[in-house]
Protein backbone atom coordinates (compact mmCIF):
# COMPACT_ATOMS: atom_id res chain seq x y z
CA UNK A 1 0.00 0.00 0.00
CA UNK A 2 1.26 3.48 -0.85
CA UNK A 3 1.84 6.07 1.82
CA UNK A 4 -0.05 9.35 1.65
CA UNK A 5 3.09 11.09 0.38
CA UNK A 6 3.60 8.47 -2.36
CA UNK A 7 -0.01 8.86 -3.45
CA UNK A 8 0.42 12.61 -3.75
CA UNK A 9 3.60 12.17 -5.80
CA UNK A 10 2.00 9.82 -8.30
CA UNK A 11 1.43 11.36 -11.70
CA UNK A 12 -1.09 10.55 -14.35
CA UNK A 13 -0.63 10.90 -18.07
CA UNK A 14 -3.24 11.32 -20.78
CA UNK A 15 -2.37 11.30 -24.46
CA UNK A 16 -4.70 13.21 -26.76
CA UNK A 17 -4.35 13.13 -30.51
CA UNK A 18 -6.12 15.99 -32.27
CA UNK A 19 -7.50 15.46 -35.75
CA UNK A 20 -8.69 18.74 -37.16
CA UNK A 21 -8.93 22.13 -35.62
CA UNK A 22 -5.81 23.90 -34.45
CA UNK A 23 -3.66 20.93 -33.49
CA UNK A 24 -1.18 23.27 -31.81
CA UNK A 25 -3.82 23.67 -29.09
CA UNK A 26 -3.99 19.94 -28.31
CA UNK A 27 -2.20 20.46 -24.99
CA UNK A 28 -5.21 22.44 -23.82
CA UNK A 29 -8.30 20.43 -24.86
CA UNK A 30 -10.72 23.17 -23.81
CA UNK A 31 -9.04 25.68 -26.13
CA UNK A 32 -8.66 23.07 -28.92
CA UNK A 33 -12.38 22.25 -28.68
CA UNK A 34 -13.19 25.87 -29.52
CA UNK A 35 -11.16 25.58 -32.76
CA UNK A 36 -13.52 22.88 -34.08
CA UNK A 37 -16.75 24.52 -32.87
CA UNK A 38 -17.53 26.20 -36.22
CA UNK A 39 -18.28 23.59 -38.94
CA UNK A 40 -17.53 26.24 -41.59
CA UNK A 41 -13.86 25.87 -40.61
CA UNK A 42 -13.79 22.08 -40.88
CA UNK A 43 -11.63 20.40 -43.50
CA UNK A 44 -12.04 16.99 -45.06
CA UNK A 45 -9.98 14.44 -43.14
CA UNK A 46 -10.29 11.60 -45.61
CA UNK A 47 -12.15 11.20 -48.88
CA UNK A 48 -12.63 7.68 -50.22
CA UNK A 49 -15.09 8.07 -53.05
CA UNK A 50 -16.33 11.17 -54.85
CA UNK A 51 -19.99 11.43 -55.83
CA UNK A 52 -21.78 14.40 -57.37
CA UNK A 53 -24.24 16.16 -55.09
CA UNK A 54 -26.82 15.98 -57.87
CA UNK A 55 -26.92 12.22 -57.30
CA UNK A 56 -28.97 12.96 -54.19
CA UNK A 57 -31.73 14.53 -56.29
CA UNK A 58 -34.57 12.74 -57.99
CA UNK A 59 -34.82 12.81 -61.80
CA UNK A 60 -37.28 15.73 -61.87
CA UNK A 61 -35.00 17.85 -59.68
CA UNK A 62 -31.96 17.01 -61.82
CA UNK A 63 -33.81 18.08 -64.96
CA UNK A 64 -34.93 21.32 -63.30
CA UNK A 65 -31.36 22.40 -62.52
CA UNK A 66 -29.85 21.22 -65.81
CA UNK A 67 -32.11 23.57 -67.75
Amino acid sequence: MLSAQEQIEQKSSITLQAVGGNTLMVRNPTVWEQTVADPMLWRIIQQVEYKPVTGLLNEQQRQAISG
